[in-house]
Protein backbone atom coordinates (compact mmCIF):
# COMPACT_ATOMS: atom_id res chain seq x y z
CA UNK A 1 0.00 0.00 0.00
CA UNK A 2 2.80 2.41 0.85
CA UNK A 3 4.57 1.76 -2.42
CA UNK A 4 1.48 2.75 -4.38
CA UNK A 5 1.04 5.99 -2.40
CA UNK A 6 4.65 6.95 -3.01
CA UNK A 7 4.11 6.62 -6.77
CA UNK A 8 1.21 9.09 -6.68
CA UNK A 9 3.55 11.99 -5.86
CA UNK A 10 5.58 13.70 -8.53
CA UNK A 11 8.97 15.06 -7.55
CA UNK A 12 9.38 18.55 -8.96
CA UNK A 13 12.71 20.41 -8.87
CA UNK A 14 12.67 23.60 -6.85
CA UNK A 15 12.80 26.82 -8.82
CA UNK A 16 15.32 29.44 -7.89
CA UNK A 17 13.60 32.35 -6.21
CA UNK A 18 14.18 36.00 -6.96
CA UNK A 19 13.85 37.00 -3.31
CA UNK A 20 16.75 38.76 -1.67
CA UNK A 21 16.18 37.07 1.68
CA UNK A 22 19.64 35.48 1.61
CA UNK A 23 21.38 38.68 0.60
CA UNK A 24 19.64 40.72 3.31
CA UNK A 25 21.29 38.85 6.17
CA UNK A 26 23.92 40.76 8.12
CA UNK A 27 26.62 38.24 7.24
CA UNK A 28 26.55 39.00 3.52
CA UNK A 29 26.44 42.80 3.86
CA UNK A 30 29.50 44.99 3.62
CA UNK A 31 30.43 47.08 6.65
CA UNK A 32 28.73 50.24 5.37
CA UNK A 33 25.36 48.55 4.85
CA UNK A 34 25.67 46.58 8.08
CA UNK A 35 26.42 49.75 10.06
CA UNK A 36 23.48 51.56 8.47
CA UNK A 37 21.14 48.64 9.21
CA UNK A 38 22.30 48.47 12.80
CA UNK A 39 21.85 52.23 13.24
CA UNK A 40 18.30 51.95 11.88
CA UNK A 41 17.67 49.01 14.19
CA UNK A 42 18.82 51.11 17.11
CA UNK A 43 16.22 53.72 16.16
CA UNK A 44 13.54 51.03 16.01
CA UNK A 45 14.13 50.09 19.64
CA UNK A 46 12.40 53.24 20.92
CA UNK A 47 8.72 53.69 20.27
CA UNK A 48 8.92 57.41 19.50
CA UNK A 49 11.79 57.13 17.01
CA UNK A 50 10.15 54.10 15.41
CA UNK A 51 6.92 56.02 14.90
CA UNK A 52 8.84 59.00 13.55
CA UNK A 53 10.68 56.75 11.09
CA UNK A 54 7.39 55.32 9.85
CA UNK A 55 5.85 58.78 9.53
CA UNK A 56 8.82 60.04 7.52
CA UNK A 57 8.52 57.08 5.15
CA UNK A 58 5.03 58.17 4.03
CA UNK A 59 4.83 61.20 1.78
CA UNK A 60 2.83 62.46 -1.14
CA UNK A 61 5.39 61.13 -3.64
CA UNK A 62 4.90 57.47 -2.72
CA UNK A 63 2.44 56.85 -5.52
CA UNK A 64 3.93 57.63 -8.91
CA UNK A 65 1.64 58.93 -11.60
CA UNK A 66 1.92 57.00 -14.83
CA UNK A 67 0.24 59.70 -16.91
CA UNK A 68 2.56 62.52 -15.74
CA UNK A 69 4.36 64.59 -18.37
CA UNK A 70 7.95 63.64 -19.23
CA UNK A 71 9.42 66.88 -17.84
CA UNK A 72 7.71 66.20 -14.50
CA UNK A 73 9.00 62.62 -14.34
CA UNK A 74 12.54 63.84 -15.13
CA UNK A 75 12.25 66.56 -12.48
CA UNK A 76 11.08 64.02 -9.90
CA UNK A 77 13.92 61.66 -10.76
CA UNK A 78 16.42 64.45 -10.22
CA UNK A 79 15.06 66.06 -7.05
CA UNK A 80 12.82 63.53 -5.30
CA UNK A 81 15.49 61.43 -3.58
CA UNK A 82 14.69 59.50 -0.39
CA UNK A 83 16.01 61.13 2.75
CA UNK A 84 18.21 58.73 4.71
CA UNK A 85 16.67 57.61 8.00
CA UNK A 86 19.96 57.76 9.90
CA UNK A 87 22.65 60.42 9.93
CA UNK A 88 26.19 59.92 8.71
CA UNK A 89 27.48 60.25 12.29
CA UNK A 90 25.24 57.43 13.52
CA UNK A 91 26.53 55.17 10.76
CA UNK A 92 30.13 56.06 11.63
CA UNK A 93 29.46 55.30 15.31
CA UNK A 94 28.11 51.87 14.39
CA UNK A 95 31.12 51.21 12.13
CA UNK A 96 33.46 52.09 14.98
CA UNK A 97 31.51 49.82 17.33
CA UNK A 98 31.71 46.96 14.82
CA UNK A 99 35.48 47.44 14.48
CA UNK A 100 35.85 47.39 18.27
CA UNK A 101 33.76 44.22 18.56
CA UNK A 102 35.81 42.43 15.90
CA UNK A 103 39.12 43.38 17.48
CA UNK A 104 38.01 42.72 21.03
CA UNK A 105 36.76 39.21 20.35
CA UNK A 106 40.10 38.06 18.96
CA UNK A 107 41.90 39.68 21.86
CA UNK A 108 39.62 38.07 24.43
CA UNK A 109 40.07 34.63 22.88
CA UNK A 110 43.84 35.00 22.98
CA UNK A 111 43.67 36.15 26.62
CA UNK A 112 41.51 33.17 27.58
CA UNK A 113 43.91 30.73 25.93
CA UNK A 114 46.85 32.34 27.71
CA UNK A 115 45.03 32.13 31.07
CA UNK A 116 44.30 28.45 30.51
CA UNK A 117 47.92 27.77 29.58
CA UNK A 118 49.23 29.60 32.67
CA UNK A 119 46.82 27.68 34.87
CA UNK A 120 47.95 24.35 33.38
CA UNK A 121 51.62 25.22 33.86
CA UNK A 122 50.95 26.23 37.45
CA UNK A 123 49.13 22.93 38.18
CA UNK A 124 51.95 20.90 36.63
CA UNK A 125 54.58 22.83 38.63
CA UNK A 126 52.68 22.12 41.83
CA UNK A 127 52.47 18.45 40.85
CA UNK A 128 56.21 18.41 40.14
CA UNK A 129 56.93 19.90 43.58
CA UNK A 130 54.73 17.25 45.25
CA UNK A 131 56.42 14.53 43.18
CA UNK A 132 59.83 15.66 44.40
CA UNK A 133 58.54 15.52 47.97
CA UNK A 134 57.29 11.95 47.38
CA UNK A 135 60.66 10.92 45.90
CA UNK A 136 62.48 12.26 48.95
CA UNK A 137 60.23 10.17 51.22
CA UNK A 138 62.15 6.96 51.95
CA UNK A 139 59.21 5.27 53.73
CA UNK A 140 57.57 4.25 50.40
CA UNK A 141 58.87 1.62 48.00
CA UNK A 142 59.88 2.61 44.46
CA UNK A 143 56.73 1.07 43.02
CA UNK A 144 54.48 2.96 45.48
CA UNK A 145 56.34 6.20 44.75
CA UNK A 146 55.82 5.72 40.99
CA UNK A 147 52.12 4.99 41.51
CA UNK A 148 51.69 8.11 43.68
CA UNK A 149 53.52 10.34 41.19
CA UNK A 150 51.52 8.97 38.25
CA UNK A 151 48.20 9.61 40.01
CA UNK A 152 49.40 13.09 40.96
CA UNK A 153 50.19 14.00 37.36
CA UNK A 154 46.91 12.45 36.15
CA UNK A 155 44.97 14.64 38.59
CA UNK A 156 46.89 17.73 37.46
CA UNK A 157 46.17 17.04 33.79
CA UNK A 158 42.50 16.25 34.45
CA UNK A 159 41.92 19.42 36.49
CA UNK A 160 43.47 21.63 33.80
CA UNK A 161 41.58 19.89 30.99
CA UNK A 162 38.22 19.57 32.70
CA UNK A 163 37.23 23.25 32.77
Amino acid sequence: KRGREAEDFEVVPQEESDSDSDSDSLDTMDTEDRAETMAMGKLLLRRKSKQQMLDEAYNRYNFHDDDAPEWFVEDQRQYNKPIPMVTREEVEQEKARLRDVNVRSVKKVAEAKARKKRKTIKKLQQARAKANAILENDDLSARAQAREIESLYAKARASSRGR
